[in-house]
């Protein structure tokens, strides 16, 4: 945070915001692969 400092404000907000956008789509399939596994795994219990 403290590097991107010097930049002007609008540079600053797009990389913020660009890196906040991959760490959101990261988690966000990270959990629908859990999510998925985790009913796959339920599926095979029952049968």
């Amino acid at each position: 945070m403290w590097a991107n400092a010097k930049l002007p404000d609008a540079l600053r907000l797009s990389g913020l915001h660009r890196s906040c956008n991959t760490l959101n789509s990261c988690g966000f399939v990270g959990r629908i692969r859990r999510s998925r596994r985790i009913r796959h795994e339920q599926r095979a219990l029952c049968q």
